[in-house]
């Protein structure tokens, strides 16, 4: 049997016998370190869920002084 006659087989098998995700984490014996090297696509596209745009350092002061303030910068 081939790698997708296998994968087939083991989808259809989870398909019809888990539910409940924690229960298919614990039988495929998967950790968080797992899940964060496997599907690292997943946490990026959901990186709104965790973080907020409060929780991103604002660096535009960090740039330099606008043009605006010359005069009162002294140049």
């Amino acid at each position: 049997m081939n790698y997708n006659d296998k994968l087939w087989k083991v989808k259809q098998f989870v398909e019809e016998n888990f539910d409940d995700p924690t229960e298919l984490v614990v039988a495929l014996g998967l950790s968080v370190e797992d899940f964060i090297l496997l599907l690292p696509d997943v946490l990026v596209a959901n990186y709104e869920k965790f973080f907020t745009n409060e929780d991103e350092e604002d660096t535009s002061d960090l740039i330099g002084e606008p043009w605006e303030n010359e005069e009162e910068n002294g140049y």
